[in-house]
């Protein structure tokens, strides 16, 4: 188990060096990066590709498997957006698949809050699980409307453990 939380330490510490450097590399400074305040308009469709990892903590083993995620949001307002995620992950995960409605609040330069129900499919017991979402990233948007963007979540999974989620978002405004 100390192996484990070690493994995990490691993954939110790169994760949060990542998103602290960010900002600094050349490609986040260069012209064409897009002020999220320059514009009075926003997008109002937003799809995305996450890749990243899943480490699960606290349950009959404790592991970091990959995760591969597909995205849809839609944004009747620039505050607030609403969604769908769905989540594949691979390796020895007590899931195999995970299904959520998303609420996305944007407060501004770039951030992203994420709150999300949804349910988890257990490829081991072929059960369903209720699971909630609490999240937050950040968002670099480039000219076309092109996005990258560091994420961070935890899940809280119905009569079971939390679950740290956490990559990259690969998207497209329009």
């Amino acid at each position: 188990m100390t192996k484990s939380i070690g493994t995990m330490t490691r993954n939110v510490v790169g994760l949060a060096l990542m998103t602290a450097l960010l900002p600094l590399s050349p490609s986040s400074r260069a012209e064409d990066v897009v002020d999220p305040g320059e514009s009075e308009e926003f997008p109002l469709h937003h799809a995305g590709v996450f890749l990243g990892a899943v480490t699960e903590t606290g349950c009959e083993r404790d592991a970091t498997d990959w995760a591969l995620g597909l995205e849809y949001e839609y944004r009747p307002v620039e505050k607030f957006g609403v969604g769908v995620l769905i989540e594949m992950v691979g390796g020895e995960a007590d899931r195999e698949f995970t299904a959520l409605l998303t609420g996305i609040m944007h407060p501004g330069g770039g951030w992203r809050v994420v709150l999300a129900p949804g349910v988890e499919i257990d490829r081991h017991e072929r059960h369903t699980a209720f699971l909630l979402r609490v999240g937050m990233g950040y968002e670099f948007v480039f000219q076309g409307g092109y996005t990258v963007g560091p994420e961070f979540n935890i899940d809280f999974i119905e009569n079971s453990h939390a679950t740290f989620v956490y990559g990259v978002v690969l998207g497209k405004e329009f």
